[in-house]
């Protein structure tokens, strides 16, 4: 197994242009689709994040940057934006990835462990208010064991089920 690290990027830190450069890379060719009803969206979700400056421009708005390094570049990323509502706070998980070619080294749990013990608590600092954690998944997503082994579930999350995608949360640990 190959050493990895975990780094975190948003507006205040941003990645090199290497660095960037591997994220979009890694994002064009690792994109899921699991949604044959709309393929424009996964079009559209790539222009977001076709180059450099792409993602410059959305870490430099709210979108958060956990990006996996291994010896080989970037290896995976966890994408996420905190998400202020009425009462509550988001920590909104937009994107989970890990290249192919590493998978079975526990990237994605290495990703989620960071985001869940360091990001997700600077949120609730920063928010000061009731925290869920939060994603939408495809139904066909293989992944959806993983998100409720994690303990995400459907239960309680606001119905924005629309037979493609359904919605997760999970209460934050240091929730106000």
């Amino acid at each position: 197994m190959q050493q990895s690290a975990i780094e975190t990027f948003n507006r205040d830190r941003f990645p090199s242009q290497a660095q960037l450069e591997a994220v979009c890379d890694l994002f064009a060719k690792n994109l899921p689709v699991f949604d044959d009803l709309n393929p424009k969206e996964n079009a559209e979700t790539i222009a977001l994040r076709r180059t450099p400056d792409d993602y410059r421009r959305l870490l430099d708005s709210k979108t958060l940057l956990l990006a996996c390094r291994t010896g080989d570049g970037v290896a995976g990323l966890l994408e996420w934006d905190p998400r202020d509502k009425d009462t509550v706070m988001l920590a909104f998980i937009t994107w989970l990835l890990v290249d192919p070619n590493a998978r079975g080294q526990k990237l994605s749990t290495k990703l989620h462990t960071e985001f869940e013990n360091v990001c997700v608590p600077q949120a609730i600092q920063e928010h000061q208010k009731t925290t869920f954690q939060a994603l939408a998944v495809h139904l066909r997503n293989p992944a959806l064991g993983i998100y409720r082994h994690w303990g995400y579930s459907e239960e309680g999350a606001p119905q924005y089920n629309d037979g493609r995608r359904l919605f997760m949360i999970k209460s934050a640990a240091n929730s106000k």
